[in-house]
């Protein structure tokens, strides 16, 4: 299976998912994350908090937290999901983790690229504000993914 790691955000569930027909109710966070990873939520198992632990059951809930790094570790692979897309991220990304790369791709010389890192500090400064980051969770859900 795979586990997707995201922020349930606002808890009112407002969006419906079907799950062998069957309606199920989920957050707007999840419908989008869903809506952005169609490929995935088609062909594979996915284990998901808001369906596969009963949120209605604290004691299920108490448990499944207990076990969660299980989960996590168990797992086929973990999707990271924090959020939309932002405009220049992907460039920035690439740019920040492989300089030596775009040094040689691209012919920079080390002076020229260095300017250009503020261009790319925006789309990284969004990234790291998301809720995705600010949540204690996270360091599990990473750190355990295959």
């Amino acid at each position: 299976y795979t586990a997707l790691s995201y922020t349930w955000g606002h808890p009112k569930k407002t969006h419906v998912l079907r799950i062998s027909g069957a309606p199920f109710a989920i957050t707007a966070s999840l419908a989008e994350a869903l809506g952005a990873l169609p490929r995935i939520a088609s062909s594979e198992y996915l284990w998901l908090d808001q369906v596969c632990i009963d949120q209605a059951d604290d004691k299920e809930k108490n448990h499944q937290v207990q076990i969660m790094g299980e989960i996590y570790s168990n797992s086929h692979k973990v999707i990271i999901w924090t959020g939309g897309e932002i405009q220049g991220l992907q460039l920035a990304v690439d740019t920040y983790i492989s300089p030596g790369r775009q040094i040689c791709e691209r012919g920079y010389y080390l002076g020229a690229l260095a300017k250009s890192l503020d261009v790319y500090a925006e789309p990284l400064r969004q990234l790291l504000l998301r809720p995705w980051f600010r949540r204690a969770w996270v360091i599990q859900e990473a750190v355990l993914a295959k």
